[in-house]
């Protein structure tokens, strides 16, 4: 019986074969779509998971508000007492580990150099924390005392090809450091993501427990999962007993502990990560939707032609359930061929889908018992929606009705098939608009000023060279041509990261307020055109004393307008007055113009730029604009200084866009998810023409002989799928408008509602709509009526 079933489908499929594969071709469009989104977000939300104490590891943010500050900020760094204080004093906490970042390192092995981008060092506890998989040496030991390091596979091949690499001396900016460990690589879905990990011991900072500067990021290992909001109230306690006058006076600073599983997804790790993949599953799972309303549209469109067949096989005794799972057969065959195409396309097209939004997914990471229930449960939906309606409506005529084929048998499916294409127009409309809007957002993030000027500024990095260097070095540049200024700075000015605690005469005797903190050069203002609004620039004399010993020495401070609105003077009044930063005393020099100095999610605030001596860790060169001289001039100079070591630049342009990777990478896919949703829908929408073209040929042709127009008939044709159009617009627009808002709250900056984008969403779903019903359409006006009236 049940062959009997799929034989028949088989030969209704095969016999309407534009039907079939119009519905195909959207079934498996939806289905590849869906496959690929369903492997990027399940990549996304299996971060971390592979940790096997993962549920009891959590993160620690550190948030602070002074009394004049509208809204705390909010920093995924922590100073270094966090970690210290927790095992001490918190009985719930079984292990903490501190992890700093040291990149840009330079690396000796015998004769051979490297620039290491991605080295951390980290307490010995992190080994116990987390889980690394160690192909060599003693995990119990292996980041004991200073200078040792563990390193990854991949490093290891990298430094030492095949030989030997544990227990090997490798130079680290001059430094002797010991290999004690080589681990595994990481997966691609892990938050700790280095190729080299050091012991923090080996750095000062390790001995002293300080509150007033944020530069870690501390894990916690909880004895149990449940503890996690014990401990963080009694953390927060714990900063009030020790910090009475702080909080007294408006000052205040807490802790927030995040779940190891939700650190990826959380806003502060990635820019508001969740919202876009729940953005893109719904987005994934209305195409796959459309794609099935398609196939439904067509079978009841079609369901005029299979009357008497149903009508003749319930005169020969078949019941109700028969016909059903006879329907639901062909819905499986077409469901279970658009299936295993659909999963050979996603194989095939994931790694272009990678080259365009940077991921770097693969169909084969998916668990293969998460992999088959996906699949199975694919199928089941995709068959029961697309098949369950066409079955209950052609098994239920009436023998006497279907034999007679009379038009209101199927009546009842017109109204059907209308709402139906109302809600794929719609919810095609609502994604262009909402690509619009994404593109006009990201293109306002490329064109707002910042208060800053990133564009031609070469970006080095120069952790590894001596201060008495940086002069000549600088000087060497300037002699280039095509070069314009240079300045050296220990962050990169779209991502300064240094905390800070400042005190200013009369209006912070005994209380700081935690402030961001970056120390520049001279030309720093200079090379960003960075706007003064009051007081003078950094000059060389500036420079040379802080180089002066400790008892003489005087530090320049620049506060931007943020800050000194914050500490509560105007910036006139704020020129020459005494600043205490962590110990850095000296007088305020100038007042800036707010600057962007992290992504437009956040709002601009207070920054101090100081004169510093003791390390730069990146230059920033102006050039002219003709870039390939210049990185040449760059590069040249470069090889004077260190002919041993590669020449490594990044653009600061195209650092500010890396903050932004989350958005631009959400905007391409939903580019590319619109412009297939748009294709399906029109995919159904031409079948159903199609359909309708050929019911109504006799009409057409009367119509014609009797003086009707080309146009005239292409009118009538389309003018029932154009309302249904306009109805789909009327719908979109609101939905759409909602939906856009609740995106754009995401960020501080954003675009005023641009208003246009809906015109032009409109417009194009006309036009879309339009040529494909015109095309069919006309193509039914200009038949010769001779042809369908043969029959009269």
């Amino acid at each position: 019986m049940i062959r009997n079933y799929f034989k028949i489908a088989w030969r209704s499929l095969w016999k309407n074969k534009m039907t079939s594969f119009i519905s195909l071709s959207g079934l498996v469009l939806g289905i590849t779509c869906f496959m690929i989104m369903a492997t990027y977000i399940f990549n996304e939300l299996r971060f971390d998971r592979f940790n096997e104490k993962v549920d009891r590891i959590v993160y620690v943010n550190y948030n602070y508000q002074s009394p004049s500050d509208a809204e705390p900020t909010h920093t995924a760094n922590t100073p270094t007492a966090v970690v210290p204080v927790a095992k001490r004093s918190f009985s719930e906490v079984e292990n903490a580990a501190r992890v700093y970042n040291y990149e840009n390192r330079e690396i000796q092995v015998e004769n051979k150099n490297f620039t290491e981008k991605n080295m951390v060092l980290a307490d010995k506890a992190l080994l116990d924390i987390f889980s690394f998989n160690f192909i060599a040496g003693d995990p119990q030991k292996a980041l004991d005392n200073p200078n040792m390091l563990v390193i990854t596979q991949t490093t290891a091949l990298k430094y030492f090809g095949k030989g030997k690499a544990l227990n090997q001396n490798i130079l680290i900016n001059g430094e002797i450091w010991k290999v004690t460990g080589i681990i595994e690589d990481h997966p691609p879905y892990s938050t700790l993501n280095f190729d080299l990990v050091g012991s923090y011991s080996s750095i000062s900072r390790s001995k002293t427990e300080v509150w007033n500067s944020a530069n870690d990021s501390s894990f916690l290992l909880l004895k149990s999962v449940d503890q996690l909001e014990a401990v963080q109230q009694k953390f927060n306690a714990y900063i009030k007993e020790q910090f009475p006058t702080d909080f007294e006076a408006g000052y205040k600073f807490w802790f927030d502990l995040v779940p190891l599983t939700k650190l990826h997804l959380s806003s502060t790790a990635s820019g508001n990560l969740v919202t876009y993949l729940y953005i893109l599953g719904v987005i994934a799972l209305l195409l796959l939707i459309i794609a099935c309303i398609n196939f439904t549209n067509l079978m009841t469109a079609k369901s005029s032609e299979r009357l008497r067949e149903i009508g003749v096989r319930k005169v020969f005794g078949a019941e109700r359930k028969n016909l059903i799972f006879q329907f639901l057969a062909e819905s499986a065959i077409v469901s279970f061929l658009a299936m295993c195409i659909g999963l050979g396309f996603a194989y095939l097209l994931v790694p272009a889908f990678n080259s365009v939004t940077g991921l770097t997914i693969s169909i084969t990471s998916w668990n293969l018992s998460y992999f088959l229930i996906t699949c199975t449960v694919l199928f089941v939906f995709i068959t029961l929606l697309a098949g369950i309606w066409p079955a209950l409506v052609l098994s239920g005529f009436k023998p006497v009705a279907a034999l007679k084929n009379t038009s209101n048998t199927i009546g009842g499916t017109s109204l059907l098939r209308k709402g139906l294409l109302v809600f794929q127009f719609m919810i095609s409309i609502a994604f262009i608009i909402a690509t619009l809007i994404a593109t006009k957002q990201l293109e306002f993030i490329r064109k707002t000023d910042t208060g800053l000027d990133r564009s031609n500024i070469v970006v080095l990095n120069t952790n590894t060279m001596k201060t008495e260097q940086i002069g000549s070095f600088k000087a060497a540049l300037l002699n280039k041509p095509n070069l314009i200024n240079v300045t050296a700075t220990s962050y990169s000015p779209v991502d300064i990261k240094g905390g800070y605690s400042i005190k200013v005469d009369e209006k912070m005797d005994a209380n700081g307020m935690s402030i961001t903190a970056a120390p520049v050069d001279k030309d720093f203002l200079t090379t960003l055109d960075i706007r003064l609004i009051a007081g003078q620039n950094f000059t060389d004399t500036d420079e040379k004393r802080v180089k002066l010993p400790d008892d003489q020495r005087q530090y320049a401070f620049m506060l931007n307008k943020k800050a000194i609105e914050a500490i509560g003077f105007s910036p006139e009044e704020a020129i020459g007055k005494g600043v205490n930063l962590n110990g850095r005393q000296g007088r305020i020099k100038g007042v800036l113009e707010n600057f962007n100095f992290a992504s437009l999610h956040e709002r601009i605030t207070p920054v101090v730029l100081f004169t510093e001596y003791e390390w730069f860790g990146k230059m920033l060169i102006k050039t002219s604009g003709n870039t390939s001289e210049a990185l040449a001039a760059i590069d040249q100079t470069w090889k004077e200084f260190y002919p041993n070591r590669s020449f490594d630049y990044q653009f600061l342009d195209s650092e500010y866009n890396a903050l932004y990777q989350t958005e631009q990478r959400t905007a391409t896919i939903l580019n590319i998810l619109s412009t297939i949703t748009i294709l399906v829908a029109c995919l159904g929408l031409f079948g159903l023409v199609t359909f309708t073209a050929a019911q109504r040929k006799k009409e057409i042709g009367i119509r014609k002989v009797l003086g009707a127009s080309t146009a005239y008939l292409t009118a009538l044709l389309s003018y029932d799928f154009i309302k249904l159009v306009a109805l789909a617009i009327v719908i979109a627009i609101p939905l759409a408008w909602y939906t856009t808002d609740l995106w754009l709250q995401d960020f501080a900056y954003k675009i005023n509602t641009p208003y246009v984008s809906y015109i032009i969403a409109a417009a194009a779903a006309f036009v879309i709509a339009g040529v494909t019903v015109s095309f069919q359409a006309i193509k039914a006006a200009i038949a010769n009526p001779v042809k369908s009236l043969r029959t009269e």
